[in-house]
């Protein structure tokens, strides 16, 4: 059995399957780094909390503020500069440190907008906001 082979010219065929594989492709490239990202913050926002937490807890904690200023310090790392702390969000709960007492369960949560410090257009995950919680208790 003989092969026959046809020299069909297939001037631009490549450039044309390029040009429908490319967009794709590289929407899977982008995403996939954005989603690390997302990974990222998260595992970094859990730690800010647990940080945060961690010096909650501690009886020589009495404001707010101290405990903000350990779980924003931790979380820079990943949020932008131009941001800074601006764009975290500290919560603990209970707010009033006067009433608190041994063995008291307290919960920090850091939050952070992944559209403020996200590589890509806002569309590509909208309004999610990535969050980091810690409940320990009170020594």
């Amino acid at each position: 059995m003989q092969f026959i082979r046809h020299n069909h010219p297939r001037n631009g065929a490549t450039a044309v399957e390029f040009a429908m594989v490319a967009p794709v492709a590289f929407m899977l490239i982008f995403g996939l780094f954005e989603c690390s990202r997302l990974v990222m913050v998260k595992q970094a926002a859990t730690n800010a909390a647990r940080e945060g937490g961690r010096k909650s807890v501690l009886a020589t904690t009495t404001t707010y503020e101290q405990i903000k200023a350990v779980a924003v310090n931790h979380l820079l790392a990943v949020v932008p500069e131009e941001l800074g702390a601006n764009a975290i969000s500290v919560t603990v709960t209970p707010a009033d440190f006067g009433t608190v007492t041994n063995g008291t369960l307290i919960t920090t949560t850091v939050a952070v907008k992944f559209a403020d410090i996200s590589w890509l257009p806002q569309w590509f995950f909208g309004d999610l906001e990535v969050r980091g919680t810690s409940t320990m208790e009170r020594d």
